[in-house]
């Protein structure tokens, strides 16, 4: 059986919290260096929408290149986001190209968009609100 690269966890607890990517050491090192972003919900439209702002969204990504290699998310909701997290790590996205990808309005999934945007120190902002 063939292993599978980066697969997702999920917990299901008051609140998802889950990781998508191969962003953990596990024990090995590696000589890339590594940037992450951290949004906060209350940046989140959807997440403001539902009165429930507690969690946050972080991207991970290459300092040299900017690809995205991984995204974890704290938040109620997060199991909806992980499939724009695979689809973005599976493409080999930037973080550049994530920010620049449009996203429903008003879905807990725009915060991966808003996220990938702190790399470009842009104010999370999103396109309606």
């Amino acid at each position: 059986m063939a292993k599978r690269a980066g697969s997702s966890k999920l917990l299901f607890d008051d609140v998802e919290r889950l990781v998508r990517g191969n962003v953990a050491q596990r024990g090995r090192p590696t000589r890339r260096r590594r940037a992450c972003r951290l949004l906060n919900l209350t940046d989140v439209p959807r997440a403001l929408a539902n009165r429930d702002t507690r969690g946050g969204i972080k991207v991970i990504a290459d300092a040299d290149t900017g690809k995205v290699l991984g995204v974890h998310a704290l938040a109620e909701g997060a199991g909806e986001m992980m499939l724009a997290a695979t689809y973005a790590i599976k493409a080999g996205s930037t973080v550049d190209q994530l920010a620049d990808t449009w996203a429903p309005y008003l879905t807990m999934a725009e915060g991966i968009r808003l996220a990938a945007g702190l790399f470009r120190n842009e104010l999370p902002t999103s396109c309606c609100a």
